[in-house]
Formats: C-alpha cells, structure tokens, sequence
C-alpha cells in the first residue's frame, strides 16, 4: 500500500501497466521483490526508465523504491524514488581532490546536459560506463523530451541541514554537501552541517543524503545495520567483476565467481536473500562531503553502515556502486 506523504497528501495513481513503457507503473505486490531478511511488505515500488541490468548487459526497466510520496500546490502527486539495485559503478570524481556534490564529475554523468556544462563534465567517467551517454540520456532514452520533461521533476536542494517547508513541486528542501564528522555518533555526525561547503543545486538525478536516511526512516529503519540500507548489485555488474574491467564493483562474498561464498566471508551480514537467492551486498555513493578538508565522501557500507570519510575513503574509487535518485509527477 502507497504509503501517505508527510505533508498530508492523499495517495497515489500510477498509471496502467499497459502505459509503463514510458510513465511510472506501480509494481503489483506479487511482482514486488522479497527479502528474507526484512519485511517489506509496506514498501512500494516503481518501474521506470531502462538501464543495462541483464547477464549479457541488455538493457532491463529500472525498479525503483517508493522514498515518499507528496502533493504539491497545483494537486499534481509527486513521488521520491531511489534505484532497488546498484544500477552502476563510477567514480565520485575522476581526479583525487577536494570536490563537493555541485562540482563532483558524478552529479554530471548523472544528469548530462540537464545541468550547466554537464554535457562535457560527464565524460571524464565515460571510461567506467558502458553507455555513451548519461544515465539520464541512457534510462530515459525511449521518452521524448516533452515526456521527460512531463514526469521528471528538476529537484533544488539548498540550505544546512533539512528544511521542513516544501517547494512548489511539494518536494522537501536538502543540502547537498553539509560536511559530517565521523569523530561522532550516527546522530551527530548526521546533523553538523558547515555553511562554506553547501552550495544549491537543481538536478534531474542526484544521490541520496545522509540527512534523508533519517527523514525517512520507514524506508530505511532507524538502526545501524538495518538490512533495508543494504543493496546488491544488478546481474551485469556481478558480470563485469569477473573481467579484468575498470567496472569491478566490491561484491561482498565472492572471490572469482558468482556463487556465494560465506568461507570467504568475514561478515556474514553483508549480504541479501532476494526471490531465494542469496546476494553479495556492495557499497554505494551518497552526495555528502567526507570530514572536513578531506577528499572523502560519504558511502553506504555492505552491511547498512553510514561511512562519511573515515580513514582512506577517496573520491576517486571506482569500486563503489550508484543507486540514482529522482523525483518524478504521477498524473
């Protein structure tokens, strides 16, 4: 069951399957992944857009969890939603420097040509990707551009910390590059923010927030290690870490091979049991800057751990996995 927004609004009307080609469809509950490790029954999700997922990176509809679901000034409803999977593996950065979110080479290969000079920035990561284009340009690539302009919503973060009030779109307001302090405990690393480093940005696609984590809980449980924060990574990823390819995304459990090893496992909870199969978890991205003055940036950690910079963390890995983020309109 759609779950109601926190600004009061009703719930939403996703459109009929036989229209999904190129709107968002609600999963029926028996097409809905289960997990052995935690009950997401109450959990939504979307399909949407297509990406390289398969064995041999054919191009499969993107499953997309339902953050939250809002009303907007005009009554059109608007959803959050964030990839299921691991969709893909790149740098933050390709160059090891001090980067916040608005100048990071993976704000701009997420969004292309939707952003200021992202049409040239984002090929500095064309190396790690299979696509030519941005995953933008990529997931969205069977839409018109009026399409997409109709069902994908530009989205501003700006400002410390969360802001309570909603914009026009009824959208909630976050910072995008609030530094954190890994000196302290989850809740306040979370909420120190520093002005000098946040900087306003509008994105079609964009990472989730370390702040958000807490926002929306329901999604993402309130404690360390809760396994709803885990994530594997798509079938083509699980391929490509087999070659000798700039692609080779940390899975959790696996040596050479695809099969789950826990003998090789020194943390048996970095993992997921999906439809029956157990899964290797994998790392990926936040937007958050890494402590201060350092060329970090926050990650998720195979067992649902909030790292924000902590010893060697470098933007410029390319072993750690993007799970997108947008908001889209539900007519």
């Amino acid at each position: 069951m759609l779950k109601k927004s926190q600004s009061g609004g009703d719930e939403a009307a996703f459109e009929p399957e036989h229209e999904a080609k190129i709107k968002p469809y609600l999963l029926k509950e028996h097409e809905k992944p289960k997990y052995l490790e935690y009950d997401n029954t109450g959990i939504d999700y979307v399909r949407f857009g297509k990406y390289p997922q398969g064995k041999n990176g054919e191009e499969l509809p993107i499953i997309w969890r339902v953050i939250d679901i809002a009303v907007n000034e005009a009554n059109e409803k608007t959803a959050f939603l964030m990839a299921e999977r691991i969709l893909d593996c790149v740098p933050y950065h390709d160059q090891d420097v001090i980067i916040n979110w608005k100048n990071s080479d993976i704000r701009a290969w997420l969004n292309g040509d939707k952003i200021a000079d992202g049409n040239d920035r984002w090929k500095t990561l064309e190396q790690y990707s299979d696509s030519d284009k941005s995953f933008y340009d990529t997931a969205f690539s069977e839409l018109t551009e009026e399409e997409r302009e109709k069902y994908i919503i530009p989205n501003l973060n700006y400002g410390n910390g969360v802001d309570s009030s909603r914009d026009e779109d009824g959208i909630p307001a976050f910072n995008y590059d609030n530094e954190v302090d890994s000196s302290r405990d989850e809740d306040e690393r979370l909420e120190r923010t520093d002005n000098e480093t946040c900087s306003a940005a509008m994105d079609y696609v964009f990472l989730m927030n370390t702040l958000e984590f807490k926002v929306y809980s329901d999604s993402f449980g309130t404690e360390r290690h809760d396994p709803k924060r885990r994530a594997v990574a798509s079938d083509w990823l699980r391929e490509l870490n087999r070659t000798e390819n700039l692609k080779k995304i940390y899975i959790d459990g696996y040596k050479d091979g695809l099969e789950y090893n826990d003998a090789d496992n020194d943390d048996l909870d970095g993992y997921l049991t999906i439809d029956g199969e157990r899964r290797g978890c994998s790392w990926w991205w936040l937007r958050n800057r890494g402590r201060g003055g350092s060329r970090s940036v926050a990650y998720m950690d195979i067992v649902g751990y909030i790292h924000v910079g902590e010893y060697y963390d470098c933007v410029c890995y390319n072993n750690i996995g993007v799970r997108p983020c947008i908001y889209v309109r539900l007519t």
